[in-house]
């Protein structure tokens, strides 16, 4: 990983890099088990002094990025600050993709499941499940409070996988 991150930086003098490239990127470098900071820096720096996109699959990404930096890199995400036009526009995607599972079938039969769930082995339990529920800077598609329970769906239409929030997650 760290062998592709110095290329990539060395890359990026000189020669001109798509919105969508820095935020793969960033994303990739925000999840990675790299202790080199500097590079992400470098790219979120990069990516806030260009204009903030209408492309859904970057604004969810950087949403993601965002969070993480102010999670665990809060150093960088004070140096390089959100410029309201991101936030903004970041926050606007973020709910569009929450409304958009009020209304799934694929969520709505997932619920029905999760309230059929009586327990095993003797032990009577049962789920209290909410949909879309805030968790920290994160929206999950299931979470029941009893149990601690999280549980996200990744779909063909999100752009980005789930699996990196149980990093940052906190309850």
């Amino acid at each position: 990983m760290q062998k592709f991150v110095t290329q990539y930086m060395k890359a990026l003098d000189g020669s001109y890099v798509t919105l969508s490239s820095l935020a793969d990127v960033a994303w990739s470098l925000c999840f990675s088990l790299t202790d080199d900071t500097s590079a992400l820096a470098e790219v979120v720096r990069r990516i806030y002094e260009m204009p903030a996109p209408k492309s859904r699959a970057i604004l969810l990404k950087m949403h993601e990025v965002q969070n993480s930096l102010n999670l665990e890199y809060p150093g960088i995400a004070k140096k390089h600050p959100v410029p309201t036009a991101w936030l903004t526009s970041m926050e606007e995607n973020d709910k569009m993709d929450q409304d958009k599972t009020d209304s799934s079938r694929l969520h709505a039969e997932v619920l029905t499941l999760l309230d059929n769930v009586k327990g095993t082995h003797g032990i009577r339990s049962r789920l209290s499940v909410e949909r879309n529920v805030p968790i920290g800077p994160y929206h999950v598609d299931f979470f029941d409070a009893a149990t601690g329970l999280v549980i996200d769906i990744d779909t063909p239409s999100r752009p980005t996988s789930r699996w990196p929030l149980s990093n940052t997650m906190v309850f």
